[in-house]
């Protein structure tokens, strides 16, 4: 399932989180900057996190806990630089202190998993199955 609406420019990206953690953009390998553990891993934080969205701050103390705060933060800098350079500017959007995911062509497969446990099971009829009327109330 695709989230958001279509920008111009705004490549698909695919998140699978299940099994070892892979990324695909527009179907594709993404460049290898994108694949690197940390940068993997922040892509996939911001991807579960509430509102696809996290401070500098609680960033800096998941993924850099031992570095002092200026070369966390010098981290974290590069972190997002290299990831905008490789899924495009749009992707990774900054706002003040904090950092958010671009949700608009973006697919994680966890996020499907838990939207589909969460379906009652009357939603899960209704977008599966067009119409419950029997056939012989057609005619009607």
């Amino acid at each position: 399932m695709r989230r958001g609406k279509q920008i111009p420019n705004m490549k698909h990206l695919e998140l699978r989180c299940f099994g070892p953690p892979a990324v695909l953009l527009e179907g594709q390998d993404p460049p290898a900057d994108v694949l690197w553990r940390r940068h993997l891993a922040l892509l996939v934080y911001l991807a579960l996190s509430p509102g696809y969205a996290r401070t500098r701050e609680h960033l800096k103390g998941v993924f850099w806990p031992d570095k002092l705060q200026d070369r966390a933060r010098h981290s974290l800098n590069e972190a997002t630089r290299r990831l905008r350079a490789g899924l495009g500017g749009q992707r990774l959007k900054t706002l003040g202190e904090t950092i958010s995911l671009n949700a608009v062509e973006l697919e994680v497969d966890a996020l499907m998993v838990e939207e589909k446990a969460t379906q009652t099971p009357a939603d899960a009829a209704s977008r599966t199955v067009p119409s419950m009327r029997p056939v012989w109330a057609a005619s009607t």
